[in-house]
């Protein structure tokens, strides 16, 4: 697979420009993917990877030329645990970014967009570590973020389905529900966890470092289970709704350490 040197600028126009010079793929299926994209408005890179008419990892060696960043393959890397999670799940998730490799050198971090300077400066400040920046795909991102426990939608969904039809009547397991949240809230740094009602759903929310990240969707019903176990370990008045209340309730997490929650 042929490369190209020096180029800097990366989009959809670049992207084609290097692909039709390349000629690694025909001009027609070229053309066709690239009216698709432009139809859609979808990115050039997904409907080529779609189409089967590239590769991933030819895919990223060209955008990674056309970046300037150098390519790392995640799935072909013995990635330490203590290394992947110095980057929260959550955090890694949302800004599609994983750290790969620790050296004396500084923190190895693989990025979808190895141009976002606000994230890689911000990860830098963060750890005290001076961080050098690789361009991995979106889908080679995507399968390496598997690494982590199962993501927290997934893990609620798959408790519900597992277990609600064990308990009596409609009722959720809800102890298991909270202790989840407690869990993977601690796991990914969280100094606060945020249950906010809306009309339709709920959405529970992590606090990590001062960034408020969407974690998970509640049922209406649901929601007003935890709530109520939230405030019966807190000591808090349930049939309260209107006016704020202070109380606290403690959960072991992690081997040694203990968490306090405020209602």
């Amino acid at each position: 697979m042929c490369t190209m040197k020096g180029m800097r600028g990366y989009d959809d126009k670049g992207l084609l420009a290097a692909l039709s010079e390349l000629q690694v793929i025909k001009p027609e299926d070229l053309e066709a993917a690239a009216k698709e994209s432009q139809e859609k408005k979808a990115g050039l890179a997904e409907v080529l990877l779609k189409k089967g008419l590239i590769s991933d990892e030819n895919l990223g060696r060209i955008v990674a030329d056309l970046t300037g960043f150098p390519l790392v393959r995640l799935g072909q890397l013995a990635i330490a645990d203590e290394v992947l999670r110095i980057i929260p799940e959550v955090v890694a998730r949302k800004q599609k970014i994983l750290a790969f490799a620790l050296d004396s050198s500084g923190l190895s971090l693989a990025m979808a967009d190895p141009k976002n300077s606000e994230v890689r400066d911000f990860v830098a400040k963060k750890t005290g570590i001076p961080v050098k920046v690789f361009y991995a795909t979106e889908r080679d991102l995507d399968l390496a973020v598997g690494l982590y426990k199962k993501d927290l939608q997934k893990s609620f969904d798959q408790l519900l389905a597992d277990e609600v039809g064990k308990a009596r009547g409609d009722e959720a397991p809800i102890i298991k529900i909270v202790n989840l949240l407690i869990e993977y809230a601690y796991a990914n740094r969280a100094s606060d966890i945020h249950i906010e009602p809306e009309k339709k759903k709920s959405i529970v929310r992590f606090r990590i470092d001062g960034v408020l990240h969407d974690v998970l969707e509640l049922t209406p019903a649901v929601y007003g289970q935890i709530v109520a176990k939230i405030k019966v370990a807190s000591r808090l008045r349930t049939d309260e709704h209107l006016s704020a209340q202070d109380g606290k309730m403690q959960a072991a997490a992690g081997s040694t350490e203990n968490l306090v929650y405020r209602a």
